[in-house]
Formats: C-alpha cells, sequence, structure tokens
C-alpha cells in the first residue's frame, strides 16, 4: 500500500513535516484549539502524501482555508 512505498523512499511524512502548523493555522483562521484543527491538519497530512509538492505554507494554508470552508458549510 501507500505507506510502504512512502517507507521505501525513506520518506514517511507525518504532521511534523508539514510546512504549517496548527498555531499557524490557528493564526491565519482565526479558530481556537480544538478538533477543527486536528481535521484540517489531517486533511492537509492527507493531500501531501498524495502530492508533496503542495507541502508549501502559502498552498496549505489556502487548502486549509477550502477545507475549512467546506466543513463549516457542511
Amino acid at each position: 500500500g501507500r505507506v510502504t512505498l512512502i517507507l521505501d523512499n525513506k520518506e514517511p511524512l507525518t504532521i511534523g513535516d508539514l510546512h504549517i502548523t496548527g498555531e499557524d493555522i490557528m493564526r491565519e483562521l482565526s479558530l481556537k484549539p480544538g478538533k477543527t484543527i486536528g481535521t484540517i491538519i489531517n486533511y492537509l497530512l492527507e493531500r501531501v502524501l498524495e502530492n508533496p509538492s503542495l507541502n508549501e505554507y502559502s498552498c496549505l494554508l489556502d487548502m486549509a482555508k477550502d477545507f475549512f470552508l467546506r466543513l463549516q458549510n457542511s
């Protein structure tokens, strides 16, 4: 599966590898600490695992904003 492929490439990605933090997201989106932040971070990690080139601050922030809006509207 995907995890095996990542491990074989010696680049296991974790939340710590994202070029954005929960603090950044809380500040940028004016959110309080909570489950939503974790949900957003996990979504971003999944996207970066699929496409590592997305791991740039501005890109991650845009994706976080879009995802947060979808969460609000669902």
